[in-house]
């Protein structure tokens, strides 16, 4: 056997297993990207859907390449045997920065292990954990710029909601008002640990 085959079958048999056994089933599933017109000036988000294949109870938890690009919420978490969480992944460039990195330059790592224990929260599960973890996966991160959406001038604007002339039943003109745009509110939630759903 030739010096690259036997670093491949090392490879394979040292590095590989926790890809191969990994039981979480995710949606992004080879990459998370980030997309965006102004990805160099506002945060984005991205939701990454964890989901539980296996038979037993796990904790999870997702780490990333640079906490001063990316926020994660949460970070760890249980899932039950075919439960789902969803992971909420934040990029934003810090203050001194005006250039987005590029593509794979950055991942995400999501890791798994038994959690035997119902009642123990999830980060004291990784503490207490001892050995090898059971599965691990990496997405890389890209970043793809979109066109702005076309503002239209507010002279256009409203004179599309300027009242319109209809016929009533005598056939005179009558006028219509253009209808009134609700604003609605997001609230954001932050949670330390994450639950299965």
């Amino acid at each position: 056997m030739d010096l690259k085959n036997r670093f491949s079958s090392w490879y394979n048999q040292e590095m590989a297993p926790s890809e191969n056994k990994f039981a979480l089933q995710l949606e992004p599933a080879d990459k998370i990207t980030f997309s965006g017109p102004e990805l160099d000036k506002n945060p984005y988000t991205v939701t990454l859907k964890l989901k539980n294949t296996a038979s037993k109870r796990l904790a999870y938890k997702v780490k990333c390449t640079s906490n001063a690009h990316f926020r994660i919420r949460p970070p760890v978490g249980l899932l039950e045997a075919g439960a789902t969480a969803d992971v909420q992944l934040t990029f934003s460039l810090p203050v001194n920065e005006t250039t987005v990195p590029e593509n794979g330059y950055h991942y995400f790592a999501i890791y798994h292990i038994k959690a035997p224990n119902a009642d123990e929260k999830p980060r004291d599960t990784w503490t207490n954990h001892k050995g090898k973890i059971d599965g691990e996966k990496r997405l890389q991160v890209d970043f793809k710029k979109e066109a702005a959406a076309e503002i239209k001038p507010v002279a256009e604007t409203n004179a599309a909601k300027e009242k319109k002339p209809i016929e009533d039943k005598k056939g005179a003109p009558k006028e219509v008002a253009g209808g009134d745009d609700e604003d609605f509110d997001k609230e954001e939630s932050e949670d330390e640990d994450g639950d299965s759903k």
